[in-house]
């Protein structure tokens, strides 16, 4: 008897790739193909019905929308990503200060004092800015039961609504309508004024406001105004989105008042009047200057040397905003020197120091700064090639001021 030695093979079975988050619709997908590809079966198409909100059958994909394939995990139902002083917060009863990524959960409020903003990042990376003097309540993603509210409520003042990819739809209660922004990427700015009128000015995606059993609907570029206890007001066209004239700037700081930094824009079609803001980052919730204003101009003294951005938004009759302008930048330079009525001198040999934002040039005659000479020159900033200041620096001899009838 002929023993064969019995050989055993061992298999590895290959790890399930891990599912991911989600999914972004292609041309040609559907419900029962992605679910093929994601879970194995085309019939496991309900697993996508239940973690998306895609409205009654049939169900029509569009190309570039974004599907979760994962329950959202656990958890506050929002942040405080940003803030500036003073912001607080309440849970429950007592009101606190804010702090920065603190968590925020159903019921939770938030409120700027005057001064004040903050922004609030959700699960799904959809963000509100508050503006100052603002009142909201986070109601969440999800209800206990039907009669509860989702979303948020403003009960005074300025909420800027981003809604991530995830997101399909953001409830704003406010005390004279009910608003839902709806559409991947719906932008829009909600306002609650003294009088408790409500305005939403949309600039993507689509939305709704309903008061008084009647409902406006709108589209991205449009606006509505509703009173406290009137229906909405028909859609309307937003102002159109002011231009800068110079999108890069450069201020010249002096020591006893700061530095001077003028604005000017075009106008905008169907505005009345405009708001004019510097701020330290892009969000414009650290701003450093907010006017409104009538004219195409608007002037800020005293501002201190360092990087800043402006921004212009266009008002219409009834209050509508537009998408604020591309953000300006503003440099406020330093030259070390002393300083009169007339401009800048330096003493024999100094060599100009030159405080300058990145990207900002600085030359002294066409070169780079050096001794200088006896007489008059030119000191020139510069960005990406484009003359942004030209300013005359005069050099005295050892006397303490140079005669410019002489230089």
């Amino acid at each position: 008897m002929v023993l064969v030695p019995l050989v055993l093979i061992a298999t590895v079975a290959a790890a399930p790739a891990a599912i991911p988050e989600t999914w972004t619709v292609a041309r040609g997908d559907t419900c029962a193909n992605i679910s093929l590809r994601v879970w194995g079966s085309a019939t496991a198409y309900d697993r996508l019905h239940a973690l998306n909100d895609l409205g009654p059958l049939p169900h029509l994909l569009a190309v570039g929308q974004v599907l979760r394939l994962r329950p959202v995990e656990q958890g506050p139902d929002a942040r405080l990503t940003f803030l500036k002083p003073a912001v607080r917060t309440r849970h429950l009863l007592e009101w606190n200060p804010a702090s920065l990524n603190m968590d925020l959960f159903r019921l939770d409020e938030v409120n700027t004092l005057a001064g004040a903003g903050a922004e609030l990042t959700f699960r799904d990376s959809s963000t509100l800015l508050l503006e100052e003097s603002a009142l909201l309540v986070v109601y969440g993603q999800a209800a206990r039961s039907k009669a509860e509210p989702v979303g948020v409520a403003l009960a005074d003042g300025e909420l800027r609504v981003a809604l991530a990819a995830l997101r399909p739809s953001l409830a704003v209660h406010t005390p004279a309508a009910e608003t839902s922004l709806s559409g991947p990427g719906a932008e829009g700015v909600a306002e609650v004024d003294q009088e408790h009128t409500s305005r939403l000015s949309l600039f993507e995606g689509q939305a709704t406001l309903t008061a008084a059993k009647s409902t406006v609907k709108l589209d991205g570029g449009h606006g509505s105004r509703v009173r406290n206890g009137e229906r909405p007001e028909a859609a309307r066209v937003l102002p159109a989105q002011p231009v800068l004239a110079q999108p890069h700037m450069v201020a010249l700081w002096h020591a006893e008042r700061g530095a001077a930094i003028t604005l000017t824009w075009a106008s905008a079609e169907r505005a009345v009047r405009y708001r004019v803001q510097l701020a330290r980052e892009p969000r414009f919730v650290e701003r450093v200057a907010d006017r409104r204003v009538d004219s195409l101009t608007a002037t800020f003294e005293g501002q201190p040397v360092g990087r800043l951005l402006a921004r212009v938004i266009a008002y219409d009759e009834a209050g509508l905003q537009s998408r604020p302008s591309a953000l300006a930048t503003v440099d406020v330079v330093r030259v070390d020197g002393l300083e009169d009525a007339e401009g800048l001198w330096l003493p024999r040999d100094a060599t100009p120091s030159v405080s300058v934002g990145p990207g900002v040039v600085a030359l002294v005659d066409g070169q780079a700064p050096g001794p200088l000479s006896v007489g008059v020159h030119r000191l020139v900033l510069s960005r990406e090639g484009v003359e942004l200041l030209r300013v005359p620096l005069l050099v005295a001899p050892d006397a303490p001021r140079l005669d410019r009838r002489t230089a």
